[in-house]
């Protein structure tokens, strides 16, 4: 059963969208980027390495088939976020036999 979790979907996009305006030069830094969003400068931080979550656990957010425990809450909290996907998935609580 699938259940889209509206904020944790715009915590990811506004991740993406952070990195892409970085990476594009749109924007020079996470103040800036916190004032033209309206956003707390003191939480870009938490939000740089959203930006770069495993394709996979994106789609199957976007699904509705994140873990129960899953909320953007839970995952701006986190700190020890692995680098690679498979190995951010599983941390995650979302393992590879969930989605193809």
């Amino acid at each position: 059963m699938s259940n889209p979790d509206k904020a944790l979907i715009r915590l990811i996009a506004r991740a993406a969208l952070l990195r892409e305006q970085l990476e594009t030069g749109e924007i020079s830094s996470l103040a800036e980027f916190a004032e033209v969003q309206g956003l707390d400068p003191s939480n870009m931080n938490k939000l740089v390495p959203l930006g770069y979550l495993a394709p996979r656990f994106v789609n199957d957010v976007l699904e509705g088939r994140q873990p129960e425990h899953m909320s953007s809450r839970c995952l701006q909290r986190l700190t020890d976020l692995p680098l690679e996907w498979d190995a951010q998935r599983n941390h995650l609580g979302m393992h590879s036999s969930s989605s193809a």
